[in-house]
């Protein structure tokens, strides 16, 4: 007992240090974890929203990813014979402008409705970042690119109908659930 004392300072000494450590931390880390946290919270929370809503039609995120996962275990991925297809089948009809052009909408549509389960898998792997005392500002960053790309693909696919309007899968098809979820990545990343 009396080498510990020597090594470690007196019992006194000793008690003062373990309740500071212990009743006192750093408010600049405290703070530094926050913000993360309520990313994940608000991805979370923005599951419940409407992630597609067409007129008065609205999938929350949650309907969402049950329609996918759904819909990814009836494909059929054995090859049944009678097709004969050839490369002809993945040719676009109209040639390569008409397929410049639906490229973008169909990977903005695509983006919107994988958009729930990435944002679930970044909210999860957020979550273990932080549970190991580590920042996902990397996490983070990938949602905002995936948000990124989405809203580059929907501005360049808008379509003008003349008279009747113009329309875009960002504006037209994609929910408040969705924006809510996308620029939680933001969050994601601050640090301070």
């Amino acid at each position: 007992m009396r080498g510990l004392r020597f090594i470690c300072g007196s019992s006194d000494q000793l008690s003062d240090d373990m309740y500071h450590h212990h009743h006192y931390q750093d408010p600049e880390k405290k703070k530094a974890w926050a913000v993360p946290w309520i990313g994940i919270a608000v991805i979370v929370g923005s599951l419940f929203m409407p992630y597609v809503s067409f007129f008065v039609f609205e999938i929350s995120g949650l309907e969402m990813i049950v329609l996918s996962l759904d819909g990814f275990g009836s494909i059929d991925l054995t090859d049944s014979g009678d097709s004969g297809g050839g490369d002809e089948m993945f040719e676009p009809a109209g040639g390569d402008d008409e397929m410049f052009e639906a490229g973008p909408l169909k990977v903005a549509i695509l983006m919107l409705i994988l958009s729930p389960i990435f944002y679930s898998l970044m909210a999860l792997l957020s979550l273990f970042c932080m549970l190991f005392k580590r920042h996902p500002v990397w996490v983070g960053g990938l949602h905002v690119v995936y948000f990124g790309i989405f809203m580059i693909c929907s501005f360049i696919s808008g379509v003008d109908l003349g008279i009747l309007g113009s329309y875009s899968v960002h504006g037209d098809l994609a929910g408040m659930g969705f924006f809510a979820g996308g620029l939680a990545g933001i969050l994601l990343m601050v640090k301070s």
